[in-house]
């Protein structure tokens, strides 16, 4: 008690840090949780017209019903008109295929490591 006799010393604010408070706090009359009611409020309002403008604004239409149209266009479907009896299929899948295979790795290997002229 003695010290705080002795202590004066008290802040003062200015009326340009007064007028500032009073603009910033300006309309803050109500309490938090009714503040956050309205906020919530908003936030609800901005959701519901985006998603009015999102079902509006649908431009997506997925054509589901050509699956024929699309299996006919197929890659077995083109092998099959390639290939014509069974034994063409089977040479295809147990032969052709693989070789191909190799034969397009080399291709990529050759444009790959042709500029490459490093020798051990």
């Amino acid at each position: 008690r003695e010290l705080s006799a002795e202590l004066t010393f008290g802040p003062k604010l200015s009326e340009n840090s007064k007028r500032i408070v009073q603009e910033k706090f300006q309309g803050r009359e109500k309490g938090f949780y009714d503040r956050q009611l309205i906020y919530e409020d908003i936030k609800q309002e901005k959701l519901k017209a985006k998603r009015a403008h999102a079902i509006n604004q649908h431009t997506y239409n997925p054509n589901i019903g050509n699956s024929e149209e699309v299996l006919e266009n197929s890659r077995a479907k083109r092998y099959l008109y390639q290939y014509s009896d069974r034994e063409d299929i089977f040479e295809r899948l147990a032969f052709k295929d693989s070789e191909d295979l190799k034969a397009n790795r080399l291709q990529l290997e050759r444009e790959v490591y042709s500029g490459l002229n490093f020798k051990p």
